[in-house]
């Protein structure tokens, strides 16, 4: 489940939740104070990882309910409808046990950036049109994505892996296309999170330890090792600018 956050209090705030019905999870919505409970996707249908846009009016997930292929939808919050805006044969959820969506928004919520198989795309809302931002060897396959939080800065961070002993943490400009390699390694990095300045971006290593790395130094720098017992899946900065945690 995942709650918007606005600075508008006029604005009625909700929640997006899955719930799983003949199997297949189902996308509603609700009041924070759980009223106005609504089902946006039909029983029979699947849809995952709903995410809400950074200016909280928007809400993108991943569905199956158009011909049983998996794209990108989009809804309005508080509207009854939603938009297809990416239009793929090929598009996967990957394991179903994922706890963070394979897109991420970008900060002025008028763009989306996914991931499929070895590729990293981005779509335009306003548009639809859609652009590769960067593309893998074909025997690689990208496992996270984040859109850097902050307005100034135009980067995309994600995960590569091949096999079970090569993995990085890729940067790329998606304007530009130009990529910038922040780390790699022979153990497996699972989660991403971007500081909310954009300086600095955090990833788990095998399951231990939290690194984090920038574009300024790409000199990976380990803030937490040896965790026992070991870490959980995610990663998370404080979405304060003025905070530290992570």
């Amino acid at each position: 489940a995942t709650s918007t956050w606005t600075a508008t209090p006029q604005e009625v705030e909700k929640i997006a939740y899955t719930t799983i019905e003949k199997d297949k999870p189902t996308l509603w919505t609700m009041n924070t104070d759980g009223t106005s409970r609504t089902r946006l996707t039909a029983i029979g249908t699947s849809s995952w990882t709903p995410l809400w846009s950074p200016n909280g009016k928007m809400l993108a997930f991943l569905s199956d309910m158009k011909d049983g292929k998996i794209n990108l939808f989009v809804a309005k919050k508080g509207g009854d409808g939603f938009q297809q805006v990416t239009f793929f044969d090929d598009i996967t959820v990957g394991n179903s046990s994922n706890l963070k969506p394979s897109f991420s928004w970008s900060p002025k919520s008028d763009e989306i950036a996914f991931s499929s198989k070895n590729q990293v795309w981005k779509v335009n809302l306003d548009t639809l049109d859609v652009e590769t931002i960067s593309t893998q060897d074909s025997a690689y396959s990208i496992s996270a994505i984040e859109w850097a939080p902050h307005r100034d800065n135009k980067y995309v961070a994600f995960l590569v892996k091949k096999g079970v002993n090569f993995f990085s943490l890729k940067l790329s400009n998606p304007r530009l296309k130009d990529e910038l390699k922040l780390a790699e390694s022979s153990v497996a990095l699972s989660d991403i999170s971007w500081a909310a300045d954009a300086r600095n971006v955090a990833y788990i290593s095998a399951g231990s330890s939290i690194y984090t790395a920038s574009a300024e130094t790409s000199l990976p720098k380990i803030i937490f090792n040896s965790a026992f017992p070991l870490l959980g899946p995610l990663v998370a900065y404080s979405p304060s600018e003025a905070g530290s945690g992570l």
